[in-house]
């Protein structure tokens, strides 16, 4: 898995959010619409499972949760949810 940390520091060399304006702490494109990667070989073929969902980190953990099958009962509800199309 790859995240991206809300766009560029403008400061860092080599820093670019491309044509987006802004980059990070800034509420522009540059700063918010950046990519995430995640790559899960097993699922290649299976592209039923494409989401066109908009995440965030909360939903990491219980779209993982969910694609290892884990069921244990929490004792305080996750903020995110599952992007896992089943």
């Amino acid at each position: 898995m790859f995240f991206s940390d809300n766009g560029p520091a403008k400061q860092v060399p080599g820093a670019s959010s491309g044509e987006l304006r802004g980059g990070k702490f800034k509420e522009w494109d540059g700063g918010g619409r950046v990519p995430a990667v995640v790559y899960w070989e097993r699922s290649e073929s299976n592209y039923k499972n494409l989401s066109s969902q908009v995440t965030g980190f909360v939903d990491i953990v219980p779209t993982v949760k969910e694609i290892i099958g884990d069921s244990n009962i929490l004792k305080r509800a996750y903020d995110g949810i599952s992007i896992f199309l089943s």
